[in-house]
């Protein structure tokens, strides 16, 4: 290969590819291209080395910069231009610890150049060489107020960073680095901390850039069935051959060890019912040693996250908190182990360090069982074999084993050769190498952060208070001359942002055309049938060997009351004794012979008049293992006792802390969810089996626990009997259809155990839905703002044309560009939901009146037509993005329970492509509705809320009364 030397080339039968390594001769760039014929989709990503030299958010903010124009690309958001109207698969940018890397991936050749030369282009040849804008609204600038005689902060990235506080699991993590690496990068936030990212000057930042972003300092990964000569001789003439080796590389500095361990205490912004947390944390070994870091997960499935696993067994019975679960980074230098429990008890923590070493002390005697080896080592070659079962394309999945081997400077392809990974797993175990470990880690190892971190309610107030003085300081330090200079740079931001983007610069991505798209729908077969007299779908699928099952047991005879206990009892059953199993034993024979078996709730058909809730059973397993785990889920379903009280509460707060944990971390999702479910009947069930209404009416019965528990076993039993029967249940089938005769007849004997009839007829009344504006108040400093409805007009193509058109030209510019959110979007439904959704967002009423006015913005739409094929081209991507074989069988299934025919989605595909402007102008209906007749939800800063209480019906805190 012309200019690049070849510095290793392995086959990689496991997944279909055969990798090189190269060395680029002029530039010094490491090249991995990772050539696999049978994957179309193509993945290209180029990282820098890029250890963060303070809590600043240099390397953060530089990421999501270069990606605001470049020479080539001359656009102020070229990254928006190709999220609305390629073909994308994957688009996006991530700041880490140690690198700061650009993937996109897409099964168009013709894309996949264009993505991959805009990143090129932006990551060499960025705007913010020439222009502080991007730096402004991206990092950080003073907003003037001179009214109110003071200046205050924005930016997107420090308000991404601030709502980052919302999570305290997170902060906790930043934390411990920060403690346990004093003297190296590790210490320092790479996303940035809120008060520190103000110290970040232009200067500084640009200085930054020129440094890490150099070719040596980068490693270029190519994955997929393109033409390998191609498209490294395209990188060489364009990009690495202008370029020569600057000879700098930015690795980070070894940590020298800790002599003994060290207790450190801190706070974190909380409500009045928040948690303590324990945190005890090992730095030990090389991140570089494959067998290494593989058997230390399998250690952390063993000691902690499977039900009965010893470790956190032996927390939970000392009552030392209400969840245990361990956090494992094995992708920096020394990996990193903690053992964390949450709801802790303030005053066992000695308690809490003397478990942990007298539990590891007699596994380092008695070690596990070969059940316990067995079924943690199938599980985990389950899951390798299984393959990408994720969303994100196999070549990013394989990409971060590969950077992880270069970075450490070992061989990049071992963790792909899967079959000489587990073997050298097994080897290791059964040579006794995780008793070995328990002692090095968790007996002897100095190198140990004994970390308590405390709730502060006043703290999020305080931090904000802080930075009202801080801005109004700095104003009042200023002259009048002083003064407009900021004024006018604002401004000049202001009209920089406003300004259109010239058809030239747009001219300039060469986007596919309308012409390059498909009008067939991709079809996915399935026929219904009948076993045991009951109906089945059965989805033919290459499946390499392993089956995909669902049971769907509806719940339309269950109450509203009994809604929460179904909740529950998804979570009980499995995680108890059986008649024939105790709950550990019975983890181990699911693990042995399955993928897993797992229950959750599912809603279909969902229409103003009502919706099919269901109880669902999926489970995955190999052909030669179905018997078997068919037998595990019946066991699970009619074979559960429910005598061990005392692990039933366990059980029952480790789900509650970590539905808060979810409340908490996800506040954009939650704020849309409760929007929606004042409309729809699915969101309103899923609110009261899963959701806030389910957590609210667990907690008051754990609150009560021992008078309530009799009772709550009763109606546990009762919904067994009631759920659990043959009576209209559904079933699903995914797998080869060679092997579908063979299931069929398993499945025949295995719904002929079941009960025949439900002991109820009648359908109980729904869940009523009930219109407020509500407002949930957290510790954060930022909000999450949602606005849903439900429409009357007929739902179309035109619509999911309009989801993207409105995004991309008023959301983005009008919420983050700017209001300085960290993202918004628009979500509308077959099922005639409609919700726009903040991110992080500093704001609250002015977001909402953004909302209120997008029907005008809708009114006067009109843009060029080239731009606006880009937004019906974004749109068809979505519906096309390839999917696993677990995600199509979860698709099928779908469409089979909402009626959705192969007709009705080609129907949509054509109107999407048929969809014009005035359709567009049109829809301003569908957003006077949502502005009339719409639900607020807010999930924020209580300050921010309490100011604006007059919008609210309820306002209340997120998490409600403590236990």
């Amino acid at each position: 290969m012309k200019g690049y030397t070849l510095l290793q080339e392995q086959a990689l039968p496991e997944i279909g590819s055969h990798g090189y390594l190269y060395r680029h001769e002029k530039s010094g760039a490491i090249v991995c291209y990772l050539s696999n014929p049978n994957d179309d989709n193509k993945v290209f990503c180029i990282s820098f080395r890029t250890p963060p030299e303070d809590d600043c958010g240099t390397t953060h903010i530089i990421e999501h910069t270069v990606l605001c124009g470049s020479d080539k690309y001359p656009l102020k958001d070229p990254f928006m231009q190709l999220d609305k109207g390629s073909m994308n698969t994957f688009l996006n940018a991530i700041t880490g610890s140690e690198m700061t890397m650009y993937p996109i991936a897409s099964q168009n050749d013709k894309d996949f150049h264009t993505l991959m030369d805009v990143y090129l282009d932006a990551v060499f040849h960025p705007f913010i060489l020439k222009s502080e804008y991007p730096f402004m609204q991206e990092g950080w600038h003073y907003v003037p107020d001179p009214e109110q005689d003071t200046v205050s902060i924005q930016g997107v990235v420090f308000n991404e960073m601030k709502g980052a506080r919302s999570d305290p699991e997170d902060v906790m993590i930043d934390m411990i680095c920060a403690y346990l690496f004093p003297d190296n990068a590790y210490r320092f936030n790479a996303g940035g901390v809120p008060e520190n990212i103000p110290e970040l000057s232009y200067e500084k930042y640009l200085d930054y850039y020129k440094r890490h972003y150099q070719p040596s300092n980068s490693i270029i990964y190519l994955y997929g069935d393109g033409d390998q000569e191609e498209l490294l001789t395209h990188l060489d003439a364009e990009y690495l051959g202008q370029m020569n080796d600057s000879g700098e590389i930015y690795d980070i500095e070894t940590q020298a060890p800790f002599t003994a361990p060290q207790r450190v205490e801190e706070a974190y912004a909380a409500t009045n019912d928040d948690t303590t947390f324990f945190c005890c944390t090992y730095a030990h070994g090389d991140g570089a040693d494959a067998t290494y870091t593989n058997c230390l997960h399998l250690l952390a499935y063993l000691l902690i996250e499977s039900e009965g696993a010893p470790l956190r067994e032996a927390l939970i019975k000392q009552r030392i908190g209400d969840d245990v679960y361990s956090s494992l980074d094995t992708d920096i230098q020394k990996p990193v182990f903690s053992i964390v429990v949450k709801n802790a008890d303030p005053e066992k923590e000695q308690l809490f360090y003397d478990t942990i070493r007298s539990t590891c002390l007699k596994l380092t005697e008695t070690g596990f069982s070969e059940d316990e080896l067995e079924a943690a080592l199938n599980r985990i070659e389950f899951r390798m074999r299984e393959g990408n079962q994720s969303s994100v394309p196999t070549g990013l999945i394989h990409m971060g084993a590969i950077l992880n081997g270069l970075k450490r400077g070992t061989d990049p392809f071992e963790k792909l050769r899967m079959n000489e990974v587990l073997q050298k797993m097994r080897k290791a175990v059964a040579e006794g190498y995780l008793q070995q470990l328990i002692r090095e880690i968790f007996l002897e190892e100095t190198h140990v952060l004994q970390f308590v971190m405390r709730p502060d309610p006043e703290l999020a107030e305080r931090r904000e208070s802080e930075e009202e003085e801080r801005c109004h300081a700095y104003w009042t330090s200023l002259s009048e001359e002083q003064k407009q200079v900021l004024i006018d740079r604002h401004e000049q931001l202001l009209a920089y942002q406003a300004k259109e983007e010239t058809q030239e610069a747009l001219d300039s991505i060469p986007l596919l055309a309308l012409s390059d798209i498909s009008r067939k729908t991709e079809p996915h077969p399935y026929q219904v049938t009948q076993i045991h007299e009951i109906a089945a779908q059965v989805h033919p699928a290459a499946s390499n060997g392993i089956a995909y099952l669902q049971f769907l047991f509806p719940l339309d005879r269950i109450t509203v009351d009994e809604l929460p206990y179904v909740g529950m009892l998804m979570e009980l059953l499995g995680s108890l004794d059986t008649t024939r199993h105790t709950y550990a034993a019975l983890t181990h024979e699911v693990d042995k012979n399955s993928g897993g078996i797992w229950m959750a709730p599912a809603f279909y058909h969902d229409t103003e008049a009502g919706c099919d809730p269901y109880y669902t059973i999926s489970m995955k397993c190999l052909y030669s293992r179905i018997d078997q785990t068919l037998d595990l889920a019946l066991e699970q379903i009619l074979d559960t006792v429910f005598e061990d009280k005392d692990h039933i509460c366990d059980i029952l707060k480790e789900m509650l802390a970590v539905r808060d944990s979810r409340m908490n971390g996800d506040g954009d999702a939650f704020a849309a969810a409760l929007a929606i479910s004042h409309f729809s009947y699915s969101q309103c069930y899923a609110n009261t089996i899963t959701g806030l209404y389910f957590s609210d009416t667990l907690r008051e019965l754990l609150k009560d626990y021992d008078h309530q528990i009799d009772n709550m076993i009763g109606i546990w039993k009762r919904l067994i009997r009631t759920i659990f029967t043959r009576d209209r249940m559904l079933v699903h089938i995914t797998a080869e259809e060679k092997e579908t005769l063979k299931i069929r007849g398993s499945l025949s004997y295995w719904l002929s155990r079941l009960p025949a009839r439900s002991d109820r007829k009648e359908r109980a009344p729904m869940p009523p839905l009930e219109t407020e504006n509500t407002a949930f108040m957290n510790a954060s400093m930022v909000q999450y703002v949602s606005l849903a409805v439900r429409f009357p007009q007929q739902y179309s193509g035109a619509m999911q044309v309009l989801q993207n058109v409105l995004t991309g030209e008023y959301l983005w510019r009008q919420v983050r560009e700017l209001g300085g959110a960290y993202g918004c979007r628009m979500l509308v439904t077959r099922r005639h939901i409609l919700a726009l959704t903040s991110f992080r967002d500093p704001h609250l009423k002015r977001t909402l009146d953004v909302y209120r006015q997008a029907q005008e913005f809708l009114k006067d739409f009109s843009i060029d037509p080239k731009e606006f094929e880009k937004y019906i081209i974004g749109t068809v991507n979505r519906l096309t993005q390839p999917m696993s074989v677990a995600s199509r069988s979860h698709v099928v299934l779908q469409q089979w329970m909402d009626h959705i025919t192969y007709e009705d989605r080609q129907q949509l595909r054509n109107e999407i492509l048929d969809t014009t402007q005035e359709d567009i102008r049109k829809m301003a209906d569908l957003l006077h509705t949502l502005a009339e007749d719409g639900a607020i939800c807010v999930v924020g800063n209580s300050v921010k809320i309490r100011e604006n209480e007059d919008i609210f019906d309820k306002i209340r805190p997120i998490i409600q009364g403590a236990i």
